[in-house]
């Protein structure tokens, strides 16, 4: 019979308990980008600045692993993550996303690795590459509350923005009739 794989799962990455992976012999994260750390690919999610900090404070050696092309510097910035340290396009799930080498070009022991993302797809590509363990993040609920909020926001401020333009729109075709008007009295 065939072994059931094990994968954690939480709610949010800042509900991952650090000082129990820090206990099991684990050194380094790697972390999804897109809908792990971030939502929308915009917004860093609540807290993980703070949740990063900690991982680095208790000795974690923090790895971005993305299949996205486009770097968010800003969010790199916030988290302190150096370029080094991100696989852009990764490929994910091939193996060879998940390979990483540390500053002394010494490859990573997978056995060390605990590989934190949203997508299943990125979790089985790291069991292939033996990464020591997976963890998934179920923030659906979280990020559809958020999103109709930023969608709610954007539909708001473009209304507005509408209705604006509308009304400079109506008085400038007012504003032209009168000239217009006023034109054809003086040729009178």
């Amino acid at each position: 019979m065939k072994e059931k794989e094990v994968v954690e799962r939480y709610r949010k990455i800042v509900d991952i308990d650090l000082e129990k992976l820090a206990e099991e012999g684990y050194e380094y994260l790697l972390l999804d980008l897109d809908g792990t750390l971030t939502m929308l690919g915009i917004f860093l999610r609540e807290r993980v600045e703070e949740w990063i900090q900690e991982a680095k404070e208790k000795g974690f050696k923090i790895n971005l692993c993305t299949n996205n092309v486009v770097i968010r510097l800003k969010i790199l910035r916030q988290l302190g993550i150096k370029r080094e340290n991100i696989k852009l396009f990764a490929c994910k799930p091939s193996k060879s996303a998940y390979v990483f080498s540390d500053k002394e070009q010494e490859f990573i022991e997978p056995a060390k690795v605990v590989m934190i993302s949203n997508t299943m797809i990125d979790l089985w590509g790291a069991k292939r590459a033996k990464i020591g363990k997976r963890i998934k993040i179920d923030s659906k609920i979280e990020d559809t509350e958020k999103l109709k909020r930023t969608i709610k926001g954007y539909v708001t401020n473009s209304s507005a923005r509408y209705q604006e333009k509308r009304e400079n729109r109506k008085k400038n075709q007012q504003n032209k009739k009168k000239k217009g008007k006023e034109g054809n009295d003086l040729e009178k």
